[in-house]
């Protein structure tokens, strides 16, 4: 971890109160408080009835609902049922993952994710002030620079000036590839088709 600290002394610039700030009415505001207690109440009553009415449709559909004891066909007499199964589900034999950036595949798999990070340099600034007995103020502004595994990139040269000329962060990439397009986040790769059972 490095530090950097730089030190500014400047005239004190006063604080006047804002003209609205002093007009303000607190009975006004407490009428316009009063005045969402009834919208309260109409959005508490609306989240319950719709909790109500999902957890009937729970009820219902659990009660029509027809477990299945195999898949391994597809049994006609359910069609346009509502129906469970448990069983293994498998990406078809030509489905196959890939990952062109990093040269990645692979078969017999439903889904596949990528994420990426860099250790890399990252800049915190902490700034505090000093009233003089002169007037003046003391701002005394501290840069701590640290490495951290960030899945974002972090542009070195919006650094403090000395910083951004000892901290550098390299471009983001894996070998000659830059991944400042899809750098962070993470990318999902998912088998097409996928079998279940007879389905």
């Amino acid at each position: 971890m490095d530090t950097i600290v730089r030190v500014a002394t400047h005239a004190a610039t006063p604080r006047h109160r804002g003209h609205r700030a002093s007009q303000s009415n607190p009975c006004a505001a407490a009428c316009c408080g009063l005045l969402f207690i009834p919208l309260a109440i109409v959005l508490l009553w609306w989240n319950e009835g719709n909790s109500v009415a999902a957890h009937q449709a729970l009820k219902e559909a659990e009660g029509l609902c027809v477990g299945l004891q195999s898949i391994d066909a597809v049994q006609d007499q359910y069609e346009g049922q509502l129906v469970h199964a448990t069983g293994f589900a498998e990406a078809g034999a030509d489905a196959v993952l890939s990952d062109a950036t990093l040269g990645v595949s692979v078969n017999h798999t439903l889904k596949m994710s990528r994420s990426t990070e860099m250790y890399q340099w990252v800049e915190t600034e902490k700034s505090e002030d000093k009233h003089n007995s002169d007037g003046t103020v003391t701002t005394t502004t501290t840069y701590t620079y640290r490495k951290e595994w960030k899945s974002t990139y972090v542009n070195s040269n919006l650094f403090d000036s000395e910083g951004a000329e000892t901290h550098v962060n390299p471009q983001a990439g894996i070998g000659n590839t830059l991944l400042e397009a899809d750098f962070g986040g993470r990318h999902y790769w998912t088998a097409d088709p996928i079998n279940f059972g007879a389905f």
